[in-house]
């Protein structure tokens, strides 16, 4: 029996006509898929870094508006500016063109006025609705629909790629804002 029809193919994993197939799974995913994993695995699952979902667990409107002396942004400030941003890709999904430049100015990072524990949890909710909305209308696209740039801007997949380790610093952010606080996150 020869190598080529041995079933092991030559050294390195690779068949005498290319790399090795994969299981029919793997080789079945789009980047459209590998981005809903990565978004989620972010937002939800444990990997390499603690997802964003249980760095917010257990706080209440009063620790998520706390800031350290001379800082800028509470945690509460960083969960409206991530739902901001999500929404605004869910937009461009959708068709929208693009918004004015500056338009996010008047919108982001903005001190919180009511700050009483129906409006966090509320804040906490859009941030999970955004996230939803995004991989929804990511899972009814291809990866020609994303590689495909919009009107005025970049591909969906460039942005929405570009989401994940956003996602990830903020989330890094609201970990060490806990910890500032003496309000311990769930650890991972």
């Amino acid at each position: 029996m020869n190598k080529r029809t041995s079933g092991r193919g030559r050294a390195g994993g690779r068949t005498a006509r290319g790399p090795a197939r994969r299981p029919r799974e793997k080789a079945m995913r789009t980047a459209v898929h590998r981005l809903i994993e990565l978004l989620t695995e972010v937002f939800e699952e444990e990997s390499w870094q603690a997802p964003l979902t249980a760095s917010l667990e257990g706080l209440t409107a009063s620790q998520a508006t706390w800031k350290p002396e001379r800082a800028t942004n509470s945690i509460w400030m960083i969960v409206n500016h991530l739902s901001l941003w999500k929404e605004y890709q869910v937009a461009r999904l959708a068709g929208e063109a693009p918004r004015p430049s500056g338009w996010a100015e008047k919108l982001d990072w903005l001190e919180i006025r009511d700050t009483g524990e129906p409006t966090w949890q509320a804040a906490v909710e859009r941030l999970r609705m955004a996230q939803k909305q995004l991989v929804i209308g990511l899972a009814t696209r291809t990866d020609a629909d994303l590689a495909r740039p919009l009107p005025g801007g970049k591909s969906p997949l460039y942005k929405i790629y570009s989401m994940a380790p956003h996602d990830a610093y903020h989330c890094g952010q609201i970990r060490l804002l806990r910890a500032l606080h003496g309000v311990p996150a769930k650890p991972f």
